[in-house]
């Protein structure tokens, strides 16, 4: 028999598990011993000799091999060999590169991980996923990820999200009762959970009946496709590659007809053109990219924002609309009651956070002797509807919590009043349960206590109180007020019921229990729950700003509470600002919206759709929007947008699944470094595509002028395979780790750096190749009546200079050479130095002028050269001097 054949009891039996108690310690180890970890079966790790046969599946590697043997058959041997040499650098290169990027990687997923709340010994407790094992009792709340496949046992109006698995998108609705059929899919099997599908609503409780590798999703599913082949940017800067080597290839048919035109040696031709179009070919361009990507991922994650996807950080350096949800964001989340009303009495509760101690106190301050009846009602409602488990992890020196903060809050609340668990359980039997769901906004659960049944609701006070017979003014009075001050209200409503109307059929219970709560309820009191904002969120809103970051609160909270929260944060400036609510935003068209967008900067009582509505309005405008949530009802916006932003320790699984960022310490402040981090890695990349494209464009040209005027091919194969040393293999990489400028955060930022590629860097490029191919041509034709070979030998140390030089402007594109510290990137003054150390052994020792051809140069040349050099950054200083005018903020 299979587990969804099973009845609840014959599970529990299959794996010696007390439905009650869970597993002991004992038979953890035991099943721990037997089944392994909860992981899927891990990828074979990549080993350096691995990587280093998997470069010479590179279509370019065989280009290489073919034009060496058509070299070394059209009678030019040593420039066969220099390419072989080449081949086999390049590969060594690409080896290291790719190792150091699956190093990095592993090292970037080490900081992922997620958590369950699970039945052991009798006791709630939070365990890493890791740990689960078959036969442990699993608590599914809604916003959870399943992290294994497990059997119901109860269920409160479950409906999962299993598309992943079975890609199919509506929920599916569980329940508890066994299966006869004996082969049906898992898209039938609706008393079972599955790894990797989500708690759409609902709770439940499950065994576990597999783990890792033996879950279904582990049976059917790869391991996840490597970081590299998913990104979009790195998929952009491929067609570009396209389109660059297209022009390359014209180029190069374009000089070789040139060439025979002009009756230039064939063999000779045909080598220089073929080590030309080997060089210039920009294939190393992706892995510096994905070096870049991996870097800056890295380095958040060590500052507590994981990016899943490594173009997530360079996204988030240009986001133009950040839209934050208030709770858990702005707040603490740390939720704390301290205060509530019951009847028309005020009490008041001391204490801090989540932490247990405190007490509570009447208005007065003296505490009360004993509690009213309504307040006592209250309290005991908290403690029943408490689906969360809080915990204190020691590391962090924060409070973990599995489920409803706010739950948490009253429970606390109610233990400080000496109403515990043990002492409402001991009353009250639970007959039935209608889950939270933030759409109805209220979470009812249904008892029977000494022969009479009764119903308690807490939930938001517009939901609740219209399901009462009468609230008071007095308790709207003391409503208010709480709004005001800025705090969430839970209100608490009861019903009691006679038990023998309850039906017997599943179907008439649910309908009977959801009616009872629909009306006539008799409203207890409200619970005024503090989330203290963070300390550090004015100066981060503020900083956002100024980072020239539009800032849009969106949250399900009250009107009144939302504007409260926005004053205090700096998101808007006075209370007279436009703060639109979900209700009226749906009255509106999105036309309508449209002139909204950019002056309302608060958005309350809002939908998930609403949420969702609101950045696709901002993509709509062209705008980047990131946005940043925690609950389940922020995930459709999460994935919708550009991206996603979720908080690791409270948010729920869904939330994480759809965002691309996880704030690891669900510190809203770490988006600052996230947004600083992600502007360097855009910018840095941009410096190595200038860099790249500057280096190998001058040498086409040089090519060009020379043969378009009639003279001999300026320089060799053996000399351009030279100069792809020193660009591809040295001065590029080193150039991509300088450190990141100041002032990365300023408001021009994103005017500045639009795009990847632009028509100013075009233009650039454009206007230093042409720089370096004039003057290395010049120099050419200056040189050639004193001999051919002295000729290209000054042509190839020019352009080897101007590469040198070319590296070191391109450490800023705006501040001045003469501004910035070598201690800023120590490793490009050792490859320059390693570049100019080998250019002598090129010139002046025997053997390797045999190689380059090349022949010694004189004092007066070295001049000529450096004074090329020197012009070169003096045109440059005058260029960043123009763009510092430009844009002042530098």
């Amino acid at each position: 028999m299979k587990y969804y054949q099973m009845a609840v009891e014959q599970v529990a039996k299959a794996f010696g598990v007390n439905l009650n108690m869970g597993l002991t310690d004992k038979q953890v180890q035991q099943s721990t011993k037997k089944y392994g970890p909860n992981k899927p079966e891990e990828q074979k790790k990549e080993t350096f000799f691995s990587l280093l046969l998997s470069q010479c599946k590179d279509p370019l590697f065989y280009l290489l091999i073919t034009s060496a043997v058509i070299i070394f058959f059209a009678g030019n041997v040593f420039d066969s060999y220099i390419i072989l040499a080449i081949l086999l650098l390049n590969v060594t290169i690409g080896t290291i590169q790719e190792y150091r990027i699956h190093t990095m990687i592993s090292r970037v997923q080490k900081f992922q991980g997620s958590r369950s709340l699970v039945v052991r010994d009798g006791k709630k407790q939070i365990i890493n996923d890791i740990e689960l094992v078959p036969g442990d009792i699993l608590v599914l709340q809604e916003g959870e990820r399943v992290s294994a496949d497990a059997r119901i046992i109860e269920s409160y109006d479950l409906t999962v999200d299993e598309s992943m698995l079975t890609g199919e998108s509506d929920p599916v609705i569980k329940g508890i009762d066994s299966i006869e059929d004996e082969n049906i899919s898992m898209h039938h099997q609706d008393n079972m959970v599955f790894l990797g599908s989500y708690i759409l609503s609902g709770s439940a409780k499950a065994i576990i009946t597999a783990t890792g590798r033996n879950t279904e999703g582990g049976k059917i599913t790869q391991a996840a496709e490597a970081v590299l082949s998913q990104m979009p940017l790195e998929k952009d800067l491929g067609d570009l590659l396209k389109f660059i080597l297209a022009i390359i290839v014209f180029i190069c048919i374009v000089l070789l007809v040139i060439g025979v035109a002009t009756g230039k040696p064939f063999t000779e031709l045909l080598a220089a053109l073929i080590a030309l179009f080997v060089c210039v070919v920009p294939q190393g361009l992706p892995v510096i990219m994905t070096l870049v990507l991996v870097a800056g991922a890295y380095r958040t994650a060590k500052k507590n924002v994981l990016a899943k996807r490594l173009q997530a950080v360079e996204a988030l350096g240009r986001a133009q609309v950040m839209i934050i949800d208030k709770t858990g964001t702005l707040t603490r989340n740390e939720l704390m009651v301290n205060t509530f009303v019951a009847g028309t009495e005020m009490y008041t509760v001391t204490g801090k956070g989540y932490m247990p101690k405190g007490e509570v106190f009447d208005a007065q301050g003296d505490r009360p002797a004993k509690l009213s009846k309504d307040a006592r009602l209250m309290l005991e409602a908290a403690q029943l509807l408490d689906r969360s488990k809080i915990e204190y992890v020691e590391t962090v020196k924060v409070y973990s919590i599995k489920g409803n903060p706010s739950e948490s809050a009253m429970e606390i609340c109610a233990n400080k009043a000496g109403i515990t668990e043990d002492v409402v359980y001991k009353d009250y039997k639970e007959l039935f349960e209608i889950p939270f769901s933030a759409q109805y906004q209220f979470h009812a659960g249904f008892y029977e206590k000494q022969g009479k049944g009764i119903a308690f609701g807490l939930g938001s006070p517009e939901v609740i109180t219209h399901r009462c017979t009468a609230v008071v003014d007095k308790k709207n009075e003391f409503i208010e007020d709480f709004l005001k001050q800025g705090l969430r209200v839970i209100a608490v409503a009861y019903k009691e019921f006679d038990l023998k109307n309850i039906p017997e059929d599943m179907k008439e219970k649910k309908r009977f229990f959801s009616g009872l709560f629909d009306h006539d309820l008799t409203f207890l009191g409200a619970f005024g729950i503090q989330d203290t904002l963070r300390e550090y969120a004015p100066r981060v809103i503020r900083k956002l700003k100024d980072a020239g970051i539009q800032v849009v609160m969106a949250t399900g909270d009250n009107k009144k509470t939302a504007t409260h929260l926005a004053l205090e944060s700096g998101i808007i400036k006075n209370s007279d600002q436009s703060v639109l609510e979900g209700i009226e935003m749906q009255q509106l068209t999105d036309e309508q919206m449209n002139h909204h967008l950019d002056t309302t900067l608060v958005y309350a009582r809002v939908l998930p759709a609403d949420k969702l509505r609101l950045v696709t309005l901002f993509q709509k405008q062209g705008k980047t929007t990131v946005m940043i949530g925690d609950g389940v009802n922020d995930a459709p916006a999460l994935a919708v947008a550009e991206l996603g932003v979720a908080m690791g320790n409270t948010g729920s699984e869904v939330a994480k699944e759809a965002a691309e960022i996880i704030l690891l310490d669900d510190s809203f402040s770490s988006i600052l470094a996230g947004v600083e981090e992600g502007r360097y890695v855009f910018y840095a990349f941009r410096r190595v595509v200038l860099y790249f494209f500057v280096t190998n464009f001058s040498e086409i040209l040089l090519i060009l002028f020379t043969m378009a005027l009639g003279y001999p091919i300026p320089i060799l194969a053996a000399q351009i395979l030279w100069l792809s040393i020193v660009t591809d293999s040295c001065l590029d990489i080193a150039l991509s780790l300088e450190a990141p400028e100041d002032n990365l955060l300023r408001s021009t930022w994103s005017e500045e750096y639009a795009s990847l590629i632009t028509t100013g860097l075009v233009g650039h490029i454009a206007y230093i190749s042409i720089l370096i191919a004039g003057f290395s041509a010049g120099i050419f034709v200056w040189y050639l009546p004193q001999g051919l070979g002295l000729a290209r030998t000054m042509v190839m140390t020019t352009v080897t200079f101007c590469q040198w030089v070319t590296a070191l402007n391109c450490r800023s594109l705006t501040l001045s050479n003469f501004s910035l510290s070598p201690s800023r990137n120590p490793l490009l003054f050792v490859a320059l130095a390693g570049v100019f150390i080998g250019l002598l052994l090129v010139l002046y020792v025997p053997f390797f002028q045999m190689i380059f051809r090349t022949v010694p140069l004189g004092l007066a040349d070295w001049l000529i050269i450096l004074s090329v050099g020197g012009l070169l950054v003096f045109i440059e200083e005058i260029r960043k001097l123009i763009a510092r005018s430009s844009f002042p903020a530098h």
